[in-house]
């Protein structure tokens, strides 16, 4: 098992998803799960998209070492972001200044 298959196993069986919610929130096919926890086949677009619907940032995957207290950081951080790039631009300057003070 690959580095990156071995991140990805561990994510999954961490979450509250079984392999089939997955591929199906990320409209992929169940085998393409089990490939990624298998031999680490993801593309990079696929694994940006696990890595928000796990809540856990990409580092996790990329790197050997996060700690614990990064690892959650990062990943309240990775969803604002997110749900700040999908507000309207007059809601936008709120957001900006929370992303702000968390950074």
């Amino acid at each position: 098992m690959s580095f990156l298959a071995k991140k990805i196993c561990d994510a999954i069986n961490n979450s509250s998803y079984s392999k089939s919610e997955i591929a199906r929130r990320l409209n992929v096919s169940r085998p393409t799960v089990q490939a990624w926890t298998t031999k680490g086949t993801i593309s990079m677009d696929n694994l940006k998209r696990l890595s928000f619907l796990l809540g856990i940032p990409i580092n996790y995957f990329l790197t050997s070492e996060l700690p614990e207290e990064d690892f959650k950081e990062d990943a309240v951080k990775q969803k604002i972001k997110y749900l700040v790039d999908q507000v309207e631009d007059k809601d936008r300057v709120v957001l900006d200044i929370i992303l702000k003070i968390l950074s």
